[in-house]
């Protein structure tokens, strides 16, 4: 069996469930893309077939889509992808890699919606006649935003021999043999569908029994429960897939007879101890009423679909899409984020307002929540509920109804600004409803219907007096205006801090305003409308990658150390993967850090099939960066990694999986590196963000006669390169032809005290600034015997009074001899 894989890692720590529903469909398309004497440019048009083909996709939005019958020709692939699927206003689709390893003139194809659907695995039944798909997917929650999941399931799209003679009977018994043996042969008990155009003619077959056979670990069921012969028979008229038509053209003609097209699924698609189960009653066969038999799909009339739906499956091809639906119960992590007061207005007469924001990657239907206000301390609440949908990342403005311009007194109108940002007006009589009329000492708490607290702004049964405040130390009540502080809550505007992603969903024991609101002046209402947060960040499109089908997992666990200039790291940064192609850097992959789950990184290797460099190389070095949003800065990282898993050296594997134990960002920073003409010894004080000598020197490479540490040796004239990569704290004597300058990009060192041995070593210089040689001789005394320039007369001898040697200089190496192994630190 062929294997294309994208393993993902299983990452667990979660208590509570999703649900979602995934459509399947599954289609024989009838010759797509391929041509032959019966099935011309004319009567098998691609532009045609696509055009029915988007019209019925717009119709049923398949989640997942499988098809028999299309070219090996990659064009007709994604003229399906870019014409039909991600058309109309859709851009999320994606597609499985093509295989033809049997070299048939017709395979199949497997599509499906990436917010919903991830491929985490393809391989290959082999059959001397047609490629048999395994696709080992998985659904993806809303809230691992990693990419990695646990609901994993599996479609195998299969094209069966035809005919109905002896012969062609035994090979479709053969494919089926082998559909069963790989579910046995790798233990499969996840939930797996069968899908395609299997070409059987009666629940007799050798085939069919032995897809369905009981007695076997691993057995199909018919969603249908529709056993017996089901070809030219009146009594499955209603099962029927085949033909659409009554004439032969393209297609076989003859009319509604056959049911060839199935999608079977396993046991553990109707076990509910599965996440994965098949809605009963949803197995549907799209334009076929039962009205069919022997007959076209136009005639007589079919009402059971729209006309222009009717006529796009009558002509597209001679068989009928079957669909059905599945619910998905997918783990979510103990963090689930929900809407969140992003704004709050307590302005002068009748300027309140407030502000909502979706930082979930769905749309949320705010008919689910409720505003309450807790007036002067009370326990009971005025409430009233919202309506509307909002999108994700956007926000809700919620303005008192206070519009009418003639209007004064308690009816005097709110700002114009105020109007004109509202999505909504709320209470515009307080005789009948007062939420909206809250006063810096009302609690305002967004609830879900059910009463589950979202957020609150105050304390629910406190008094603050005025309002809320910065006082930490009012005896009667911490952050109350009880002692005298003014008032956060009242004559001003807040914003919620970039750093919060969710709401207070517990009445706090004080409510210190500070820690998640800034504060702005009385009637400010110009960031209203727009609300920036930590979980919706937009990364520069520098950090923006390209999936492959080659990828490495790394792990970051709750335990991995994450630091910034080697202190704990603030939530919510983002973590990448880049690469090199020539001189520009590319992204293969990033993840949000929140620390308080485990999550990973999916890292990208490079596409073979593409000619540009997408990814990485296989045993190339990961590069990491660290961005952080508040800052709007990247850091260079350096990792470690766990010894458990094989991969640990920090080269890209495919199909590898690594955990990162530590990873400590350091601010970027630059070095002028000068090689003089001929032989000079060079260092650098930084880590260089790329080590490689080819990054490290450019083009100037082919100024470098000879460069080694006494150890290795760079010698490109004899083809030798043992050194590779520029080492931290290493020091080295070079060859150059004529003098250059590079600037070297990078970050410090993890350590700046350099080891040496007894004799003579050759020593960096881990400083930016000139290092006095009387530093070194004081701090290694009677160990130093001399230093001296790798290729100068400038020594410094003590033991001879020998002292033209006076300072180490950045950027150069020297050799040092020692009468015993000693240490030296060029500080912090």
């Amino acid at each position: 069996m062929k294997k294309l894989l994208f393993i993902f890692l299983l990452l667990t720590n979660t208590i509570i469930y999703c649900q979602d529903t995934i459509t399947v469909m599954q289609y024989n398309l009838l010759n797509f893309g391929y041509f032959t004497s019966f099935c011309t440019v004319n009567n098998n048009n691609p532009d045609s077939k696509t055009l029915w083909l988007k019209s019925i996709v717009d119709h049923y939005l398949p989640d997942l889509l499988s098809v028999n019958e299309i070219s090996p020709n990659t064009i007709y692939h994604f003229k399906i992808l870019n014409e039909a699927l991600n058309a109309s206003g859709r851009d999320y689709y994606q597609k499985a890699e093509s295989t033809n390893f049997a070299g048939s003139t017709i395979i199949n194809m497997l599509y499906y919606n990436s917010l919903k659907i991830g491929l985490a695995e393809q391989e290959v039944i082999f059959t001397t006649l047609r490629d048999i798909n395994v696709y080992k997917l998985f659904h993806k929650s809303a809230y691992l935003v990693s990419g990695s999941d646990t609901t994993f399931f599996y479609y195998i799209t299969a094209h069966f021999k035809s005919g109905a003679n002896a012969a062609n009977q035994q090979l479709r018994a053969e494919m089926a043999e082998a559909v069963i043996s790989y579910l046995e042969e790798n233990n499969i008990s996840e939930p797996v569908m069968l899908g395609g155009d299997l070409n059987l003619y009666s629940s007799s077959e050798s085939a069919w029994i032995i897809l369905t056979d009981t007695n076997k670990n691993c057995y199909f069921n018919d969603p249908l429960n529709r056993v017996g012969n089901w070809s030219s028979n009146p009594e499955f008229a209603d099962t029927h897939t085949q033909s659409t038509q009554t004439t032969s053209g393209c297609g076989a003609g003859g009319g509604m007879d056959d049911r060839f097209d199935f999608v079977l699924t396993n046991s553990s698609l109707t076990t509910e101890s599965y996440p994965v189960n098949i809605i009963p009653d949803t197995y549907q066969l799209p334009g076929q009423d039962g009205l069919r038999f022997k007959g076209s799909l136009i005639d007589p009339p079919n009402t059971s679909l729209p006309a222009e739906l009717i006529d796009a499956l009558y002509n597209i091809s001679d068989h009928l899409p079957i669909t059905l639906k599945l619910i998905v119960r997918t783990p979510q992590p103990n963090y689930v984020p929900d809407l969140f007061f992003s704004e709050y207005v307590e302005g002068s007469g009748n300027n309140k307002a407030l502000e909502l924001f979706n930082p979930t990657p769905y749309p949320k239907d705010l008919s689910n929540y409720r505003l309450e206000r807790y007036v002067n301390g009370s326990v009971c609440a005025d409430t009233v509920s919202l309506a509307g949908t909002l999108p994700s990342g956007k926000t809700y403005v919620v303005v008192i109804d206070k519009r009418d311009p003639n209007g004064s007194g308690a009816n005097t109108p709110a700002h114009p600004d105020l109007i004109a940002v509202a999505d909504t007006f709320l209470c515009p009589d307080p005789t009948i409803n007062q939420m909206m009329y809250f006063n810096g000492n009302d609690a305002i708490a967004l609830r879900t219907q059910s009463g589950e607290l979202i957020d609150l702004i105050g304390k629910i049964g406190e008094d603050p007096g005025t309002g809320w405040t910065d006082d930490s130390l009012c005896y009667p009540g911490p952050y109350t205006s009880l002692c005298g502080a003014k008032a956060w809550t009242t004559n001003h505007t807040l914003v919620r801090k970039f750093n919060v992603t969710s709401g207070i969903k517990t009445n706090p024991p004080f409510f210190d305003v500070t820690q998640q609101w800034d504060s702005l002046p009385n009637n400010t209402f110009d960031s209203l409308g727009l609300h920036h947060c930590l979980t919706q960040f937009e990364l520069p499109p520098s950090w923006e990658y390209v999936t492959t089908m080659s990828s490495h997992i790394f792990t970051i666990t709750i335990n991995t150390n994450i630091n910034l200039e080697d202190q704990p790291a603030t939530p919510g940064l983002f973590i990448g993967a880049f690469f090199k192609n020539g001189d520009s850097i590319h992204c293969a992959g990033n993840v949000q850090w929140f620390g308080d789950q485990n999550i990973a990184i999916i890292v990208y290797g490079d596409d073979f099939l593409t000619p540009e460099k997408d990814g990485f190389e296989i045993n190339e070095k990961i590069t990491w960066k660290i961005l952080v949003p508040s800052l709007m800065k990247e850091f260079d990282a350096a990792a470690t990694y766990s010894s458990f898993w094989p991969q640990n050296n920090g080269l890209f594997t495919p199909n590898g999986i690594s955990e990162i134990i530590s990873l400590n960002g350091k601010e970027i920073t630059n070095f002028s590196l000068y090689v003089s003409e001929g032989w000079s010894g060079v260092s650098l004080p930084i880590n260089a963000t790329w080590p490689l000598l080819e990054d490290i020197f450019g083009l100037e490479i082919n100024n470098v006669v000879v460069m080694s540490d006494n150890e290795h040796i760079f010698y490109p004239e004899q083809n030798i390169n043992q050194i590779v990569e520029w080492q931290e704290g290493v020091g080295y004597y070079i060859k150059a032809n004529s003098e250059f300058l590079k600037n070297i990009v990078g970050f410090s060192p993890s350590s700046k005290t350099v080891q040496l041995n007894s004799g003579w070593n050759i020593i960096p210089v881990m400083s930016f600034d000139d290092i006095p040689v009387s530093l070194i001789d004081i701090e290694l005394g009677s160990k130093l015997k001399l230093i001296k320039e790798v290729a100068g007369t400038a020594i410094y001898w003590p033991e001879i009074n020998i002292q033209t040697l006076e300072k180490l200089s950045p950027g150069k190496s020297y050799f040092i001899y020692l009468n015993e192994s000693g240490s030296f630190s060029f500080g912090e």
